[in-house]
Protein backbone atom coordinates (compact mmCIF):
# COMPACT_ATOMS: atom_id res chain seq x y z
CA UNK A 1 0.00 0.00 0.00
CA UNK A 2 1.44 3.50 -1.18
CA UNK A 3 0.89 6.11 1.53
CA UNK A 4 0.69 9.51 0.93
CA UNK A 5 3.16 11.78 2.96
CA UNK A 6 1.76 15.18 2.94
CA UNK A 7 -1.23 13.93 4.45
CA UNK A 8 0.14 11.71 7.29
CA UNK A 9 2.73 14.98 7.98
CA UNK A 10 1.19 18.28 6.45
CA UNK A 11 2.56 20.56 9.33
CA UNK A 12 6.29 19.21 8.47
CA UNK A 13 6.20 19.03 4.85
CA UNK A 14 4.50 22.56 5.01
CA UNK A 15 6.97 24.01 7.46
CA UNK A 16 10.02 23.03 4.68
CA UNK A 17 8.14 24.15 2.06
CA UNK A 18 8.39 27.56 3.78
CA UNK A 19 11.69 27.61 4.94
CA UNK A 20 12.75 27.12 1.08
CA UNK A 21 10.60 29.46 -0.13
CA UNK A 22 13.17 31.95 2.23
CA UNK A 23 16.40 30.31 1.75
CA UNK A 24 16.64 30.09 -1.67
CA UNK A 25 13.94 33.11 -2.68
CA UNK A 26 11.38 31.16 -4.07
CA UNK A 27 7.38 31.43 -4.81
CA UNK A 28 5.89 28.47 -2.46
CA UNK A 29 4.85 26.81 -5.56
CA UNK A 30 8.34 26.82 -6.80
CA UNK A 31 9.60 25.58 -3.67
CA UNK A 32 7.10 22.84 -3.35
CA UNK A 33 8.20 21.56 -6.68
CA UNK A 34 11.47 21.78 -6.04
CA UNK A 35 11.30 19.71 -2.63
CA UNK A 36 8.76 17.03 -4.44
CA UNK A 37 11.63 17.00 -6.99
CA UNK A 38 14.15 16.29 -4.91
CA UNK A 39 12.67 13.28 -3.18
CA UNK A 40 11.82 11.76 -6.53
CA UNK A 41 15.26 11.86 -7.93
CA UNK A 42 16.08 10.15 -4.42
CA UNK A 43 13.90 8.27 -4.34
CA UNK A 44 12.91 8.92 -0.80
CA UNK A 45 9.47 9.85 1.21
CA UNK A 46 8.54 13.71 1.34
CA UNK A 47 8.69 13.50 4.77
CA UNK A 48 12.14 12.74 5.00
CA UNK A 49 13.14 15.49 2.59
CA UNK A 50 10.98 17.95 4.98
CA UNK A 51 12.30 16.59 8.42
CA UNK A 52 16.14 16.98 6.76
CA UNK A 53 15.59 20.72 5.87
CA UNK A 54 13.80 22.05 8.68
CA UNK A 55 16.54 20.63 10.92
CA UNK A 56 19.40 21.57 8.63
CA UNK A 57 20.83 18.65 7.18
CA UNK A 58 19.36 19.43 3.54
CA UNK A 59 20.40 22.39 1.90
CA UNK A 60 18.35 22.44 -1.27
CA UNK A 61 19.69 24.62 -4.41
CA UNK A 62 17.85 27.17 -6.40
CA UNK A 63 17.27 25.65 -9.72
CA UNK A 64 18.01 27.65 -12.74
CA UNK A 65 14.65 28.26 -14.18
CA UNK A 66 12.87 28.83 -10.65
CA UNK A 67 10.65 31.95 -11.03
CA UNK A 68 11.37 34.93 -9.23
Amino acid sequence: MLLNWDLLEPAQVHQAAGMLTVQLGIPIIAALARRRAHAATTHRPLIDIAREVITGRLHLTRPPDAPV
